[in-house]
């Protein structure tokens, strides 16, 4: 009987080595397909950060009868978290309320 960690099922073998290249993903082609996948990530990051802060709008207005006059009015409120006043990028939101109406721009 062969040692357990040395035993491989002849189902289990190797692949030969010109199917194994077939499966071989080009450098170039993972890179472009990483930087696609963090891309989207950056704008999902993005679109659940501009949620999050016109739950939070929504919630002063409901609690003060306005709009935040700017985003650090959501922060100082507590309706806004800091991590959420920039988009996926790293930048921070543009911001414009006239107490009626905002607008958020990423």
């Amino acid at each position: 009987m062969q040692n357990a960690a040395t035993f491989r099922p002849e189902w289990a073998a190797e692949p030969a080595p010109e199917a194994a290249a077939e499966t071989d993903i080009p450098i170039e082609d993972a890179e472009a397909a990483l930087e696609a996948a963090l891309e989207l990530n950056r704008q999902r990051l993005t679109m659940a950060r501009m949620r999050r802060i016109a739950t939070a709008n929504g919630t002063m207005r409901v609690d003060t009868g306005a709009y935040a006059g700017n985003l650090a009015d959501l922060q100082a409120g507590g309706y806004a978290p800091t991590d959420a006043l920039t988009d996926g990028w790293g930048n921070p939101f543009a911001y414009s309320s006239n107490g009626r109406d905002y607008t958020l721009i990423s």
